[in-house]
């Protein structure tokens, strides 16, 4: 009796068989990569199964075709055939040896080859556009030629134009400088969380678009509410600049917007710091409730509650205002003693008109006027208030402080004039509560 017929009596005197399988026949064929399929027989019970084998790579031919030409500063790309299939496969090419180097001040390093032929593209710069190279000398350097040592030139950039809200949001992340030369509609919140001068060296404005309802500026953090203090410093941003010749108006659109709005032109947060120069102007802001929700803490001890500030809130940091106007800025004017839910929810919404501060305001120049709030016509203030310069004129409050409103006298530092300012530095005039 065979070894198979052994097997096949023991296998049928129990339900599972001890398969046994044949050498198989190959239903796919592979090529050098892709799997060869195998269907294999049990010799005992007639079973069959399936398996697969990965084979290896493609043997390429060692010459293919140049898609790219390889350079010192790249590689290049080339196209070879396989020896056993008829397979092609785009393989890349080693860059060049390079001879001599050509050092850009801020961009790395671009290698040349010994023919010395090099060919130069154009770098960016956010808010800049680019003008040319310099050589060392401070000779204009060709984006295109030969040389025969190791150089190093330099970027040459112009200040860009800003003129779309698309360019205003990309540049406000990382620009030095942003120079609005048109009238922009503002559809978004721009967060600046860098060091960035604001300025225009003509009229324009900048408007809140009719259904956006959040804050038109925050500085101090990104669009995820992180800061980056640890990375580069505490934010510093000047709107406008001493001796700009321009002018920036920054428009709430109070009477054309078809939403409620609950952000103000203005949020600083962070320890960041803000200084506002002659020909800015902050103005037509109402809100009617708040997008920013504030735990102030040893302020007002566990109240947590919604902040005014229609034209600018200061949760931590500094605002210097040197020139420039706050006008006709206001927030909900509701009751603060009444019992009804409406005006509970509104109860810090309906504090300072203009500006609510909890952190430092100094005023040394310019105007806050013709603003209204339930409390703190013009400001409301929990921290530190200091009026040097300017004139506060026409604000009005409901309940109390038509200039200014102070939360209590141990938590608020208020400050009038300065030891050294002349007589009439700081005017308040025609406030009214």
């Amino acid at each position: 009796m065979t070894l198979v017929s052994i097997l096949f009596c023991l296998t049928g005197c129990i339900s599972k068989c001890y398969h046994v399988w044949d050498k198989g026949e190959i239903i796919k064929d592979p090529n050098c990569i892709t799997r060869e399929e195998k269907l294999f027989k049990c010799v005992l019970c007639g079973e069959t199964k399936t398996e697969e084998f990965l084979f290896g790579e493609h043997i390429l031919k060692s010459e293919g075709e140049v898609l790219i030409e390889p350079t010192c500063n790249e590689e290049g790309l080339g196209l070879y055939g396989c020896t056993l299939c008829d397979e092609k496969v785009e393989r890349p090419i080693a860059k060049l040896p390079a001879v001599y180097t050509i050092t850009m001040e801020g961009y790395g390093e671009y290698f040349v080859p010994a023919s010395g032929e090099y060919s130069l593209k154009d770098v960016k710069k956010i808010g800049y556009d680019f003008v040319k190279w310099i050589g060392e000398n401070g000779e204009d350097f060709s984006p295109r030629g030969t040389i025969d040592k190791d150089i190093t030139i330099t970027p040459i950039f112009t200040l860009a134009d800003t003129t779309t809200v698309e360019q205003l949001e990309e540049r406000a992340t990382c620009a030095d400088y942003i120079k609005i030369t048109e009238d922009i509609v503002l559809d978004r919140t721009i967060y600046l969380y860098s060091k960035t001068v604001i300025y225009s060296e003509k009229s324009v404005t900048i408007t809140r678009a009719p259904n956006f309802a959040g804050d038109m500026f925050v500085i101090g953090q990104d669009k995820d509410g992180k800061s980056h203090v640890l990375e580069s410093g505490a934010t510093r941003v000047s709107f406008g600049m001493e001796g700009s010749s321009g002018s920036i108006t920054i428009d709430g659109n109070s009477k054309n917007t078809t939403v409620n709005v609950v952000g103000s032109a203005l949020f600083v947060v962070n320890g960041s710091h803000v200084d506002m120069y002659d020909g800015i102007s902050i103005v037509n802001n109402t809100k009617v409730g708040n997008e920013r929700i504030l735990s102030f803490g040893d302020y007002i001890g566990s109240t947590d509650g919604r902040v005014g500030g229609a034209g600018l809130i200061i949760v931590s940091g500094s605002f210097t205002m040197h020139g420039g106007l706050f006008e006709n800025n206001h927030v909900n004017k509701v009751n603060v003693g009444s019992t009804s839910e409406e005006d509970k929810t509104f109860f810090l919404s309906s504090y300072g008109g203009a500006i609510y501060n909890c952190g430092t305001f100094t005023m040394k120049g310019g105007e806050i006027k013709n603003n209204s709030a339930s409390r703190g016509g013009g400001i409301f203030t929990q921290r530190i208030v200091k009026m040097q310069a300017g004139l506060v004129e026409g604000n009005y409050a409901e309940n109390k402080g038509g200039a200014i409103c102070t939360w209590q006298s141990s938590y608020c530092d208020t400050y009038i004039g300065t030891e050294n300012a002349p007589l009439g530095s700081i005017i308040f005039k025609n406030n009214v509560a």
